[in-house]
């Protein structure tokens, strides 16, 4: 794939909240750790959702990864990372 400047994103254009991330993270690792929640930092954003079309057709990529399965596959690196 040929090198092609520009500007591109790199998201699903689906929202996920941080809470719902956590949830979902919590889950896979069968984890029930209690979360701390703390102020919000000032400059933190409320929303996101990125498109990352322009960066999957460009450079003729698959479609996106549902997060679930995305999880699946990346989870069990931090797991190992953690343990060593």
């Amino acid at each position: 794939r040929r090198w092609r400047a520009g500007t591109y994103n790199v998201g699903t254009g689906r929202e996920t909240s941080v809470l719902e991330l956590l949830r979902r993270v919590r889950l896979a690792l069968a984890n029930d750790t209690a979360v701390v929640h703390t102020a919000p930092v000032a400059a933190e954003l409320l929303r996101s959702s990125l498109d990352g079309e322009k960066l999957r057709h460009t450079f003729e990529l698959p479609d996106w990864t549902a997060l679930e399965e995305g999880l699946s596959k990346t989870l069990p690196f931090y797991v190992t990372q953690a343990a060593s």
